[in-house]
């Protein structure tokens, strides 16, 4: 594989604002109902030190997708140039096995009935733009880049999501509350 594209976030520079859901949705043209991206909180602790823990996520694009695994018919393949994994609904055959492999409940079914995900905005990509849910976010809280580089982050502290399907998703320590470790607990909790 040439590269493989990632995402990362700052969850201290989250503000829950969920503009990066809209742009999502307002980009790729997303229906009612599904949700391409998702903002989990997880909230611990009590009065008065109450803490809430934010991440906004969708589709990995793992580097082992489970998804493009279960699929019987091949419909989800993962692009030899960049890793993204993309969906070809004309394909499909809506049986949800890749509904059922993703630990990230990424695929997502609207009323045609087959499968759709985050496919890393590929027409903005297309055009040297950023991802809509990176570009819109006030607080700078999302970023993506090639996975080579958002591994030397981890050299700061940055944690990479565990995962057995490879996930190029880096939680990067800045100022969030919390150790990187207990965003990483508590994205579990809420998937």
């Amino acid at each position: 594989m040439a590269t493989q594209l990632g995402f990362y976030i700052i969850p201290g520079r989250c503000v829950q604002c969920q503009a990066c859901k809209v742009a999502c949705k307002v980009t790729n043209e997303v229906e009612l109902g599904p949700q391409w991206r998702k903002v989990t909180e997880h909230w611990s602790g009590e009065f008065p030190k109450v803490r809430n823990i934010a991440i906004s996520y969708s589709c990995m694009h793992c580097e082992k997708p489970a998804c493009r695994d279960a699929c019987p018919v091949k419909a989800i393949t993962k692009r030899e140039s960049d890793g993204i994994v993309v969906v070809n609904q004309s394909v499909c055959i809506a049986c949800h096995a890749c509904e059922k492999a993703c630990p990230y409940n990424a695929p997502q079914y609207g009323r045609n009935g087959k499968m759709q995900k985050c496919d890393f905005c590929l027409s903005q990509l297309g055009q040297g733009k950023q991802p809509a849910c990176v570009s819109t976010c006030p607080g700078e809280a999302l970023g993506f880049g090639n996975i080579e580089e958002l591994k030397k982050l981890t050299a700061n502290g940055t944690v990479r999501l565990p995962g057995s399907t490879e996930p190029p998703f880096f939680i990067v320590p800045a100022k969030m509350g919390a150790t990187p470790k207990e965003y990483v607990e508590a994205f579990f909790k809420r998937v």
